[in-house]
């Protein structure tokens, strides 16, 4: 194993020259260590270990408390309501909640708890889900006990504690805090359900744009979030899932009008228009406000500061709290950003206490990390032991990730955090930086760290970085292997399930690189491995296998590969799941490939009105598929709706990703080669060249989108009339495309197609490679 470690560490320190790199290196022995008594000692084995955790346990003891008896809703995580402006005494009083009003979805969520499983509850920040959860918890399960883990270690105590109850409730408040190889996964949820001779619930909730992070794996052939969300959607496709909205319907504030002789509900009834109920009643928008004003000269900008720290540690992904050490040296490039001096801050301890007091008595901007951070914010007190961590309060971070004027997470940040982070928590970090903000070399250092600390798993990571942003696909493919080896070198260490999704990733970057015929046996042998998986997890290397068998030359088998998956999925999972959709993808895909373009666009047509009419998959699945639907209604002839079309696509992905998100630049590059096409070379090699321009900045030029782009201006340079310089710029292409991918890639046959046209040689492929469509259409 050895060997293996540090061949990948070695792959590693070849891209991160420095000290980085070497020190990666010199570490090998400690990786090895770190996953050599991770394989010979399990936690959850130890009965030392399992006494120690099970005092992460909240509201546990021999007998177990029961839901009943819990009555103050702020003791499990729900925000207290701020009192009325006159009331100054910051004394909370018993009711620290007004009373309950029903939701829509109230009834859907009370039958979910009473059939047991695994619960979640989604919705914006300050929406009411923890409420909501609360009071059904309470109306249907009152003689349950109530076991609510602390932290992610304290879900193994929760195994040993649900497995000695007849009925219980497993409460996760803020669920993506659990989540991870190091927290809440799929057999782990498995344990705590049991067999079905006991009634358990699972019931958590979760922030409606930390579940949308979670959906990108699998959707048309993207790779690069693949270990960050398969681990996490194996434990969410679990779930029956109840939406709360933060905007509340007519008929809730109606039925709140009930309650308006509490005075706080009459306040929040008066603002409805604007705000939510339960958003107004947690002081969320009155929270944001105090802290922009903090920023003002003489008043509170250094604690500012501070908030806006902890802000973007939890919009990168960071949800332990952070040390007033942490927070102290995060907080100076703020602070600096603003104006440092010339705002005349206040001391640090000045800071730091207005920061994390109660404001109007019910939470701070910051509050004390923990299941007991709302008790103690709510009086102003210090934790027992004194808070040693903080976390922003979440309605902050969602406000700033609205707003698209706000700052990226500065460098400062992403190195703190990944410097704190234990190594499953930096490979989550490292999937934030990458897939989130595009920040490349953040997302690096953080995959490196993780390799480093012997989170194997992390390794993708390294290879996405590789293979996709530095364009080195050789070296991605190398690096996979080697983490291949440790798994099946250790199985029980990295589970069935990994190992089958590091073999899908060595497939997704070997077919990248053109070697069609090595990723389809590659494919299989994921599938192989997939045996031991339930026949729903199966499912993806399948869709690996059509995919390489589609790119291997034999689309009419990989459509009908495609077609059986797709039956199984709606069969197995239903025709809503995920892996169902990624499957209807497939199917979209190979039908137009296998010559039925307008099938396909009859297809992807259909998908899409699939996911809009039901809300479902995450943004860029929907931006995946109008692009497809672009490029089939071109390719079918229809240039009238084609092009139009494929302009609102390009544009839509400009507004919402953003216009260097990698998936924008290839709408571009897909956009050129339709007006070219359409006839308008001259405004398809300006599109080609802005594409360029824009991916200039932090994109390698051996970078595959980038590489198409290149290919698009030489085109269209060509059909304006230049073919001199059309010649030069295929040249210099082939010699980039020559290092970064195989020769027989799409990319090489079209560039050397091209040449022979243009030189009039007659030497080059007898056609182009699918007219470039089929490797435009990968990115």
């Amino acid at each position: 194993m050895a060997a293996v470690i540090a061949a990948v560490l070695s792959a590693v320190a070849d891209v991160w020259p420095g000290t980085a790199g070497s020190v990666l290196v010199a570490g090998v022995g400690v990786v090895v260590g770190v996953l050599s008594t991770r394989a010979t000692s399990r936690l959850d084995t130890d009965a030392q270990q399992s006494r120690r955790l099970a005092d992460e346990l909240f509201f546990h003891d021999q007998g177990g408390r029961r839901v009943r008896e819990i009555a103050d809703p702020v003791r499990v995580g729900v925000y207290a309501a701020a009192p009325m402006e006159s009331d100054e005494s910051g004394d909370p009083s018993p009711a620290r909640t007004p009373p309950f009003v029903r939701r829509d979805r109230s009834p859907e969520l009370e039958r979910a708890v009473q059939r047991g499983g695994f619960v979640v509850v989604v919705g914006e920040s300050t929406a009411g889900k923890s409420r909501a959860a609360f009071e059904a918890m309470r109306a249907c399960l009152p003689d349950h006990a109530f076991i609510r883990p602390r932290n992610r270690p304290g879900l193994r105590a929760a195994v040993e504690a649900v497995q000695r109850e007849r009925r219980c409730v497993v409460w996760l408040d803020d669920l993506q805090k659990y989540l991870g190889s190091d927290g809440l996964t799929a057999h782990l949820l498995e344990r705590l359900l049991g067999d079905g001779t006991r009634h358990v619930v699972v019931l958590a909730t979760m922030r409606a744009q930390e579940r949308a992070h979670f959906l990108t794996d699998g959707m048309s052939g993207d790779a690069t979030s693949a270990e960050m969300a398969r681990e996490q959607r194996e434990v969410l496709d679990r779930a029956t899932e109840i939406r709360i909205d933060r905007t509340w319907t007519t008929a809730e504030v109606e039925r709140a009008r009930a309650f308006a002789d509490d005075p706080r509900v009459a306040a929040a009834l008066e603002h409805c228009d604007q705000f939510g109920l339960a958003e107004y009643l947690a002081a969320g928008p009155k929270l944001l406000a105090a802290w922009q004003d903090g920023w003002a000269p003489s008043t509170h900008p250094r604690g500012a500061a501070i908030v806006a720290a902890a802000v973007d540690a939890r919009r990168a992904g960071f949800y332990r709290g952070l040390t007033p050490a942490a927070l102290r040296t995060l907080h100076e490039h703020y602070l600096r950003q603003r104006g440092g001096a010339r705002l005349r801050p206040e001391s640090w301890e000045q800071a730091l206490a207005w920061a994390t007091r109660a404001v109007y008595a019910t939470t701070g901007l910051l509050m004390p990390d923990g299941p007991d951070q709302a008790v103690y914010a709510t009086t102003g007190l210090l934790m027992p032991d004194g808070p040693d961590h903080y976390v922003a309060f979440d309605y902050l971070p969602d406000a700033v990730d609205a707003d698209p004027t706000a700052a990226p997470i500065p460098g400062e940040t992403w190195q703190e955090l990944i410097g704190q982070a234990e190594p499953a928590e930096a490979a989550y970090l490292g999937w934030a930086a990458y897939d989130w903000y595009q920040q490349w070399d953040h997302a690096e250092a953080a995959f490196v760290a993780a390799v480093y600390g012997g989170h194997v798993m992390a390794a993708i990571g390294v290879a996405t970085c590789q293979g996709l942003v530095r364009g080195d696909l050789d070296t991605a493919i190398d690096t996979l292997r080697s983490a291949i080896a440790v798994a099946r070198a250790d199985p029980a260490d990295v589970g069935s399930a990994q190992l089958v999704g590091l073999t899908e990733q060595l497939a997704f970057m070997t077919g990248l690189a053109g070697r069609h015929s090595e990723a389809l046996e590659i494919a299989r042998q994921a599938v192989a491995d997939s045996a031991v998986l339930s026949p729903g997890e199966a499912l993806t290397p399948r869709i690996a296998v059509a995919r390489s068998t589609g790119d291997s030359g034999d689309t009419a088998l990989a459509l009908q590969l495609a077609r059986e998956a797709e039956a199984d999925g709606i069969r197995l999972l239903g025709e809503d799941h995920p892996t169902t959709l990624s499957c209807r993808f497939e199917v979209a895909v190979w039908t137009g490939y296998d010559g039925d373009a307008d099938g396909a666009v009859r297809l992807w047509e259909a998908l899409d009105d699939h996911l809009i009419g039901k809300g479902l998959g995450p943004v860029e699945l929907i931006l995946d598929v109008r692009r497809n639907l672009a490029y089939w209604t071109l390719i079918a002839g229809d240039v009238e709706h084609g092009l139009p079309l494929f302009e609102s696509v390009a544009a839509d992905h400009a507004r919402i990703l953003g216009a260097q998100h990698l998936r924008t630049l290839a709408a571009r590059t897909g956009l050129a080669h339709a007006t070219g096409q359409a006839g308008q070379p001259e405004q398809a090699l300006r599109i080609a060249e802005a594409v360029i321009a824009d991916g200039r900045d932090g994109t390698p030029a051996v970078h595959p989108v980038i590489l198409n782009a290149r290919f698009e201006a030489a085109l269209w340079t060509g059909a304006c009339g230049d073919p001199e310089a059309a010649i030069t710029l295929f040249d210099s292409l082939l010699d980039h495309v020559a290092e970064a991918l195989c020769p027989d890639h799409g990319l090489v046959l079209d560039c050397r197609s091209c040449l022979s046209q243009l030189t009039g040689q007659g030497d080059g492929p007898e056609q182009p490679y699918r007219d470039s469509w089929m490797r435009l259409a990968n990115w």
